[in-house]
């Protein structure tokens, strides 16, 4: 492999060598592993080539004791005669028996005399050029026998070419009066540049992989020429054109090489560097080295390192890994352990001084855990599998009961947000460990929000008592916890206490929960009266105000779900993408906000893309994981299906086990009305008013009757228009009318809507153009194109075809322009018609189920291409089977059917 950079190093040698009044000693320093070697082997060819006679040496560090060592290399070469080579190869021999300086200095002056009495140069006038590579590491009794070859007068035709590796300490007194400075010439290394180490690649591999790979090699090598070509030999080892570099055994071993040729100083803190990583100061590194640091740290440098620490650290992490590999076990630990150490007494973080403790065997010293506890909370979010790790590291051999139970509240804390299913195994310690822990109070009422999550209200409440009992002066996060629990389980919160989980708030009190209420206040306001802007506003205001650790699932589904219920559902859906996109975020907070997602599609009308992301949500975590909240996704699923017509999918989905306290909880109201909107759907329309009703009483009995929260009076109501029971549905929803403020308009509109069902055929079309003008203010958009759709019908009945057939248009506009599902806007859905969709059985006695919804549409005032076209029936069908309806049911055409079937009862 031919020199790269070092052209100019070589041609000043040679210029060197050719002057007679050059230079008679050069010295070749730099870094360890930079090329001195190579570059004195290229010199001594050349200078061969043109005649001179060559003695050459490698001092060694192994053998730097061995008195004459350097000298017994260069003898053979050495132009003298022969008896004198003799007598010098026996001085040589003998000494290796010498074992006191005085025989040393002995031996030294009978060599130096033979030398004297030799004059060594060629006899033909060659020149003599002897080469000591390493130099540095000579033994003192060659030194001084060279220094008196080279001595004053300079002999001539003799050069002396060494090298030398940029150290730390200084050079022994017998290099120092070799290498005096007036009578040497310096040539200096450097590492390789990104070129240069293109250069060699290119060499290996060509131009083209040389420039893609170029830049990371000099980063992973630091232009070390060694450490290039190791990395090569790993990297093309495996592949003759690899898309990527490769550093593995012969890199190590190079690695390892350079480090342990370095000055013994360099070691031990480049090993520290290797444990640490990056943005070691040297204070701490001082610190971990102890009492030997002053002396040591001035070796950290590329030049003394083999260009393997730069001014940040160890260059590369595959240079630390290699340093790692090198180090046995237990003095990896050793060093891990005192890394931690310095950097707790220099003030590091927790998560700073983390890694090297989970890298220890688990020890009794107390900061130790304490500290993998802290690291473990500000790790939960960005890093859960870390912070999992830290908190059982600090679990082990940990005997103290408080620490142990703050430990298990955390551990059960972060699998419950990461890995429900393990998390609920440990969930049933918790209010023990609460109690045992000696928490603030914030701690102590966090596992609240997780015993809520599976409807174990009795655990939350004792937990509640317990910090309300041992925190009665910290009232903000107390008044929040029961909050949470009148909030999501009034009737079973009410019976674990004599008054509400509310204590007074002190000033301090409500103004540190101020900010904390806001999303809550909020979301009960929308519910009472609808959205306006300022309350979508502040909405926002809490959602961007989020604490760094604020768990999505728990704190902001509140704003969330304030957004959701103000109809600003654009923004919401926003919010929910935000928070998905945020980093690291916990399994259980994303299948919650997909769930919402879910909701939100539902409330625009897009059936297909709310059951899509609600079946997301349920993947997300296993039934058991989704506690009572699974209520949530599961009511969209059945609602998106069932508004699809897909019946059979939805009852499927209603078969996935629930707990039965989901039924005490928020989340049971909205299953129970999707159940009933499912029942409804497929003609059980006495099961579904069962279930609308059931929503009726637990909301009473609550005190949360709030008719946005779920419109169950619409909803039965419906279900009694089906079963023919006008009076009492016109009852129910003319109370929902009352109830409802102006801020709901989806909701006013569909209970108008439910109205016109109610009141006879000349009041229906005025009442359908109010429910229209309310629906049109809201994102309901499936609610407008039905209500749309039985204007046109009532229309018609009236004869007011020209009015009919503007109101048919707008309801295709509606569906075409919002792209809705062609069976979820119109009437031929089963049980979509609120007035009309089953009509009373009396009625339709001896028709079947194709006959009784083409009667009833025909009854609506629909045309027979439209009801073909909504039944997927072709226009002929739909005549022979009008024709088999009035046969059956003794009618003379569509007036007659309409008035049989929409004839009002006297409930």
């Amino acid at each position: 492999m031919r020199l790269v950079e070092r052209d100019e190093q070589l041609a000043l040698l040679e210029r060197m060598f050719s002057d007679d009044l050059g230079p008679d000693m050069v010295v070749v320093s730099g870094p360890v592993a930079s090329g001195k070697t190579r570059l004195l082997d290229a010199f001594a060819r050349r200078a061969t080539r043109r005649g001179a006679r060559i003695a050459t040496a490698e001092a060694s560090s192994g053998l730097g004791a061995l008195p004459f060592d350097v000298l017994r290399q260069l003898c053979p070469d050495l132009p003298v005669p022969a008896r004198t080579g003799r007598e010098i190869a026996e001085r040589l021999a003998a000494a290796y028996e010498l074992t006191t300086e005085d025989e040393t200095d002995e031996a030294v002056r009978q060599i130096c005399r033979l030398l004297d009495e030799a004059h060594p140069r060629p006899a033909d006038g060659t020149p003599l050029v002897i080469v000591v590579d390493d130099v540095h590491h000579a033994d003192a009794a060659s030194l001084r026998c060279l220094s008196h070859l080279m001595r004053e007068p300079r002999p001539a035709l003799v050069r002396l070419v060494t090298a030398e590796a940029e150290r730390v300490g200084p050079r022994s007194p017998a290099l120092t009066g070799l290498l005096r400075p007036a009578r040497v010439r310096r040539v200096t290394l450097a590492m390789l540049s990104e070129s240069g180490v293109a250069e060699v690649l290119a060499d290996r591999c060509g131009v083209e992989l040389a420039r893609q790979l170029g830049a990371e090699c000099h980063r992973v090598t630091g232009g070390n020429p060694l450490l290039v070509r190791a990395l090569l030999d790993d990297s093309f080892g495996r592949s003759d054109a690899p898309s990527r570099l490769v550093a593995g055994a012969v890199y190590r071993d190079a690695v390892l090489a350079c480090l342990h040729r370095c000055e013994p100083d360099v070691l031990d803190p480049v090993r520290v560097l290797a444990v640490a990583g990056d943005g070691l100061s040297r204070d701490v590194l001082a610190g971990v080295l102890g009492p030997g640091a002053a002396s040591t740290l001035p070796a950290l440098r590329p030049g003394t390192t083999a260009g393997l620490v730069t001014d940040g650290g160890l260059g590369d992490p595959a240079l630390a890994r290699a340093v790692l590999d090198g180090l046995p076990d237990p003095a990896r630990a050793d060093l891990h352990g005192r890394v931690a150490a310095a950097l707790r007494r220099d003030g590091a973080s927790a998560t700073a001084i983390a890694p090297h403790l989970l890298a220890i065997d688990p020890a009794a010293e107390p900061w130790m855990a304490e500290s993998l506890l802290d690291a473990a909370a500000q790790l939960a979010d960005a890093e859960p599998e870390l912070a999992r790790r830290c908190l059982r590291h600090a679990a082990w051999h940990c005997d103290d009961e408080a620490r142990q139970a703050r430990i298990r509240i955390a551990l059960t804390d972060l699998q419950l947000r990461f890995d429900p299913d393990a998390g609920l195994r440990q969930l049933a310690d918790v209010p023990s460990a609460v109690r045992t822990a000696g928490l603030d109070c914030a701690r102590s009422v966090e596992p609240i929000r997780h015993l809520l999550w599976f409807g174990r209200v009795t655990e939350a409440s004792e937990v509640w008592h317990h910090a309300a009992g041992a925190h009665p002066d910290d009232p903000a996060d107390l008044f929040l916890a029961g909050l949470w629990i009148d909030l999501l389980f009034p009737e079973l919160a009410a019976a674990q206490r004599d008054g509400p989980h509310r204590p007074p708030l002190r000033r301090a009190g409500a103004a540190t929960l101020r900010t904390r209420l806001a999303g809550i206040a909020g979301l009960e306001a929308a519910v009472r009266r609808g959205g306006d802007d300022a309350l979508a506003e502040a909405a926002e205001h809490a959602l961007r105000a989020r604490g760094a650790r604020e768990p999505v699932h728990w704190t902001l589904i509140w704003p969330l779900a304030t957004l959701v219920f103000a109809d600003r559902l654009d923004r919401a859906d926003a919010w929910c993408g935000e928070l998905l996109g945020g980093p690291a975020l916990d399994r259980l907070s994303a299948a919650l906000l997909t769930a919402v997602r879910a909701e939100i599609a539902l409330r625009r009308s897009d059936a297909r893309t709310a059951y899509h992301l609600a079946d997301e949500a349920l993947r997300g975590l296993s039934t058991p994981a989704w506690g009572v909240a699974i209520g949530l996704p599961l009511a969209v699923s059945v609602r998106a299906l069932t508004d699809l017509g897909q019946l059979d999918d939805a009852a499927v989905r209603l078969r996935t086990p629930v707990p039965a306290v989901m039924f005490d909880s928020v989340f049971g109201l909205f299953y129970l009305r999707a159940r009933g909107v499912h029942a409804m759907a497929g003609g059980a329309d006495r099961f579904a008013l069962r279930d609308f009703r059931r929503c009726g009483e637990l909301m009473r009995r609550w005190g949360h009757d709030l008719p946005a929260l779920v419109p169950w009076r619409t909803e039965a109501a419906r279900a009694l228009l089906r079963l023919g029971r006008r009076s009492t549905a016109e009852h129910l929803v003319r109370d929902q009318l009352d109830r409802l403020g102006a801020g709901h308009p989806g909701e006013r509109g569909a209970a108008l809507r439910t109205l016109a069902g109610c009141v006879g055929l000349r009041d229906r079309a005025a009442t359908l153009e109010d429910a229209i003008r309310a629906l049109e203010m809201s994102s309901d958009r499936i609610e407008l194109a039905r209500a749309l759709s039985e204007l046109a019908g009532a229309l018609r009945l009236t004869e007011d075809h020209r009015r009919a057939g503007h109101a048919t248009r707008r309801a295709d506009r509606v569906v075409e322009q919002w792209s809705l599902d062609p069976y979820s806007a119109g009437s031929g859905a089963p049980g979509e018609s609120a007035w009309t969709a089953t009509p009373m059985p009396e009625a339709v006695r001896g028709l079947t189920a194709d006959e009784v919804r083409v009667a009833t549409l025909t009854a609506q005032g629909h045309t027979n291409r439209e009801i073909a076209g909504r039944l997927f029936l072709t226009t002929s069908t739909v005549e022979q089977q009008l024709t088999r309806i009035y046969r059956k049911l003794s009618v003379s055409g569509r007036g007659e059917l309409a008035a049989r079937l929409l004839a009002t009862d006297t409930d």
